[in-house]
């Protein structure tokens, strides 16, 4: 994973969280008991992390068809600020990094290659959340939009060359999750699809799947 994405990903984490910690009223409703406090927040932020499934002619078995890269799964890497228009109902700024399983194989000549898969994704996504208190297991779904950088790469080990190509795009993703204190669960459909030349050498334009489903983790950094 590229380190500048690392580094943006903790940079923004601690510029939001640090201008979070200076308005007042950002927290929850302090109400009896820890669980029983009334999630009432203007915004927050979540750091995100989880499983990504490949689907489409990404994770299709190398040249079985047409586009297939035969990308195994990888991880995600992301963060979200989300903003309560209401007690119910979110709109949340996302940067996210994700990265699929190499594809390892062989030419015809018995060069040793390999092929990795990269997103960048830069999202707004919109979801309704189910009022509740803080301890109680809070369901929400929700869709969204985001620009993306699809990265295509190949390594030929033994030559020590490469061919590096990349492709902006738009996605829609829909999701559905669970929220307990600061800890939520998700499951989320990224809809990716494209048409480009770039990625391979014939010259001629093919059509990309590069859809996946994540199951991520998110944690919110506390907010004083």
């Amino acid at each position: 994973m590229p380190r500048r994405i690392i580094v943006m990903l903790l940079a923004v984490a601690s510029l939001v969280s640090s201008v979070s910690a200076q308005q007042s009223g950002s927290g929850y409703v302090r109400k009896q008991s820890d669980s029983d406090q009334v999630e009432f927040r203007r915004f927050e932020v979540l750091m995100e992390g989880g499983l990504a499934v490949p689907t489409g002619n990404l994770g299709a078995e190398f040249l079985s068809e047409e586009a297939a890269l035969g990308a195994d799964n990888g991880f995600m890497l992301g963060i979200r600020v989300r903003f309560y228009l209401s007690k119910s109902f979110t709109v949340a700024p996302v940067l996210a990094y994700t990265e699929f399983g190499d594809y390892d194989g062989r030419t015809a000549d018995d060069e040793v290659f390999t092929i990795l898969t990269r997103i960048i994704r830069y999202g707004l996504d919109f979801a309704w959340m189910k009022p509740g208190r803080r301890g109680q297991i809070r369901p929400f779904l929700g869709a969204g939009g985001a620009f993306v950088r699809n990265k295509y790469r190949e390594d030929y080990i033994d030559e020590e060359t490469f061919y590096d190509a990349a492709l902006n795009g738009f996605t829609m993703s829909a999701q559905a999750g669970a929220r307990w204190r600061d800890w939520e669960l998700a499951l989320e459909y990224q809809r990716n699809t494209f048409s480009t030349a770039l990625f391979l050498n014939t010259g001629v334009a093919v059509d990309y799947d590069w859809s996946h489903v994540l199951l991520r983790v998110g944690v919110a950094l506390p907010s004083i």
